[in-house]
């Protein structure tokens, strides 16, 4: 276990992103992440294999991520009976390390909608330079989220009160998306390029006995932060 908590802690580190793509991914856009991130990791959920078995995924700069506590691995089982286990995986991974999803496919929104809090759209997909400088804001967020940890505690220890924090968190994730990302030309008719995730309105909705029992380990306070994801246009 100690093993295991270091490697966590050299992850967070050096993880650029958790990628969210489908069975039968793009090589050319993976390839791309690869090229860009020769020394910073891009993790891999567990239940992720693509139909076809690509060779580049098994080295650097991709790695298989794994959960750092039982309790956070039962609960992406538990949230795969609202959405797929990779979509739940993903989620929960993306908060553990401190992460932004990197949204290869992006259909996976629509998956993802339970969680949405935020949304972004724009007529254009972000591309190249664009998709980097952006992911690097969406990792900022990600610690910032920790930083201002909005009813975490109060959830941890009595998880009735999660409710009433839905639509404050809500909130707090517009403000922070809107002022963030303004960079990014906006449409309402365009494509969603950037979004916000909140577990608390998935998780408030599980059977209560359940909910607190997992909420009893302290790594449950991961889960309780907010995560970012980011949609990769064709590579430029």
């Amino acid at each position: 276990m100690r093993g295991d908590f270091l490697r966590w802690v050299s992850l967070i580190k050096n993880l650029r992103g958790v990628i969210l793509d489908k069975e039968e991914p793009s090589q050319e856009k993976l390839k791309w992440l690869m090229k860009k991130h020769r020394y910073r990791n891009l993790g891999l959920p567990p239940s992720y294999k693509p139909q076809t078995p690509l060779a580049f995924l098994e080295r650097d700069p991709f790695c298989r991520l794994w959960f750092p506590s039982s309790s956070i691995e039962a609960l992406s089982k538990l949230l795969a009976q609202k959405v797929d286990l990779l979509v739940s995986e993903a989620l929960l991974l993306s908060v553990c390390y401190l992460s932004p999803l990197i949204i290869v496919e992006e259909t996976f929104f629509e998956k993802l909608e339970p969680f949405t809090v935020w949304v972004l759209r724009s007529p254009e997909p972000l591309k190249g330079g664009d998709f980097i400088f952006h992911l690097r804001v969406a990792s900022y967020a990600m610690i910032d989220f920790c930083r201002r940890p909005i009813g975490v505690e109060e959830v941890l220890q009595n998880p009735k009160v999660a409710l009433p924090l839905v639509e404050q968190r809500k909130g707090m994730a517009i403000e922070d998306g809107q002022r963030r990302f303004w960079r990014i030309k906006k449409s309402d008719e365009g494509r969603v390029v950037c979004a916000y995730f909140d577990l608390l309105p998935v998780l408030v909705s599980l059977p209560e006995e359940v909910l607190g029992e997992l909420l009893q380990d302290e790594w449950s306070s991961l889960a309780l932060s907010l995560s970012c994801g980011i949609a990769l246009g064709e590579p430029s």
